[in-house]
């Protein structure tokens, strides 16, 4: 099984045909060198469901390691109990190491690769661990829309642990 997560709380768009738009509007204008904004812009005044996740990116400091951010998953699934009582969840990976951030300048300090640079160094002391924590949806919750966050208020429940011991090397 593929776990694909991402590090807002909800993704940035509602279907693939738009994922897929938004990717061919990003690009950079090869003239310009910089994506076309007139055009994102009246592709996001479209689509008003985008800018909580924009919001989110936009507006938080830059983590640490990747060994200290939350991923959230983007769809709903239908999970069914041993007694046949089905609900749909949501997961999500916390950080057993805790959530940290750090300053645009202690990025830059950092070089363009610091990320990939602290989890190599990390994981060679030991291993990086993450919950995977589900959330229970309740009645009007939105279980196709991975635009929609569900309130925080959720029940939670701890179902699994994952733990990173090294780099792949087989790809």
């Amino acid at each position: 099984t593929d776990f694909v997560a991402v590090s807002t709380p909800v993704f940035v768009v509602r279907t693939p045909e738009d994922f897929v738009e938004l990717n061919r509007l990003r690009k950079p204008d090869p003239e310009t060198g910089r994506p076309d904004m007139e055009r994102l812009g009246a592709w996001l005044g479209e689509h008003p469901e985008a800018l909580p996740a924009i919001q989110h990116t936009l507006g938080r400091d830059l983590p640490a390691s990747y060994a200290q951010i939350a991923y959230n998953g983007l769809h709903a699934y239908r999970w069914v109990n041993a007694d046949g009582e089905a609900r749909f969840v949501r997961f999500g990976w916390q950080p057993e190491a805790g959530e940290a951030t750090i300053s645009d300048e202690e990025a830059r300090e950092g070089g363009p690769d610091y990320l990939q640079e602290e989890i190599v160094r990390r994981i060679e002391g030991r291993p990086v661990a993450f919950r995977l924590v589900v959330r229970l949806a309740e009645e009007g919750d939105p279980i196709d829309d991975p635009t929609a966050a569900w309130p925080d208020e959720r029940e939670a429940v701890e179902v699994g642990r994952l733990e990173v011991t090294g780099q792949e090397e087989e790809r």
